[in-house]
């Protein structure tokens, strides 16, 4: 990968820099006075060589990267951070915030869910109003693959469980731990009378919920 042939490029500009610097030392102890000037050139000229193979790397590299950003498209439930990157407008920030969002949701049923406030918050739950978000102008590059996501069994649920999922804020997540407690769930239309329960937190929720899956 590009990664890896980066990791080569560097190591190898490394060697070479510590091959002259080598080289350079122990001429010090074996030549003569007036021959030092010439060892000093020599190393040098070793120093200018490996940061011109470094740079000719640096440069193959971008060239090959803004290739492979205008074409690429990734699997929004397997790419990491690395190939989220490659898109243009995805920086180490919006990365990390992409994978940790799929994670807490159990994977990504759309591309629109990159635009989710929910991925905007902070850790007291406030939406960041400032923070930077994915514009609709890539979200072509992602597709939604064909892994399952990770399901909640509602009538076994922990109330952490329920808690830590993005779409379900406190009061509601507690009301839906009590609704499994006192009574057998059957399907989505037994929490359309939750109080709190709108049709849009239904609609958002109802592919991470399943009712009689194993535990």
């Amino acid at each position: 990968t590009l990664h890896q042939q980066a990791q080569t490029n560097k190591k190898q500009y490394f060697d070479s820099i510590g091959r002259a610097k080598k080289h350079y030392y122990d001429s010090l102890h074996i030549v003569r006075r007036d021959s030092l000037h010439q060892v000093y050139e020599q190393f040098w000229d070793s120093i200018h060589q490996a940061d011109s193979m470094w740079w000719d790397s640096i440069r193959q590299e971008r060239k090959s990267l803004r290739s492979i950003k205008k074409d690429t498209v990734l699997n929004l439930n397997t790419a990491d951070t690395t190939e989220l990157k490659w898109i243009v407008g995805i920086g180490s920030a919006t990365a990390r915030r992409i994978v940790h969002y799929r994670e807490q949701l159990g994977g990504f049923v759309s591309v629109h869910q990159l635009q989710d406030d929910e991925m905007y918050k902070d850790a007291y739950g406030h939406v960041i109003k400032d923070s930077y978000r994915v514009p609709d102008s890539i979200l072509n590059h992602f597709v939604i693959g064909t892994e399952e996501i990770r399901k909640i069994n509602i009538n076994h649920a922990t109330k952490k469980q329920l808690l830590n999922h993005p779409y379900l804020h406190y009061p509601l997540a507690q009301k839906l731990y009590e609704l499994h407690r006192n009574q057998h769930i059957k399907g989505i239309e037994d929490l359309r009378d939750i109080e709190g329960m709108t049709d849009d937190v239904l609609d958002k929720i109802a592919p991470y919920l399943c009712f009689d899956c194993e535990k």
